[in-house]
């Protein structure tokens, strides 16, 4: 009868610590799940900041030429050999 009783505080004692690692498994993977995201939604705000945006602060045209100044008003500098210019005609 006396090991019986003291089988119960070792079958308690087990679960606490099985909870305890359970508990604590579910947090780390949750915290991980939630850093990831965290920093996801950040580098698309970066990204969005980042980009370059113009305004044309100067055109004429004079019947076969058009002439404009572009300045860069956002973050990125402008390569100009990657810079491209369309026109369409209406």
């Amino acid at each position: 009868m006396r090991s019986k009783k003291a089988i119960t505080p070792v079958i308690a004692v087990i679960l606490l610590i099985v909870m305890t690692v359970g508990i604590a498994a579910f947090t780390f993977i949750w915290m991980q799940n939630f850093v990831q995201n965290l920093q996801t939604q950040t580098q698309q705000q970066v990204h969005q900041l980042q980009r370059p945006r113009f305004t044309i602060s100067y055109a004429a045209y004079d019947g076969s030429n058009l002439k404009f100044v572009l300045a860069n008003a956002g973050t990125v500098p402008i390569n100009t050999e990657e810079l491209k210019v369309t026109v369409e005609q209406y």
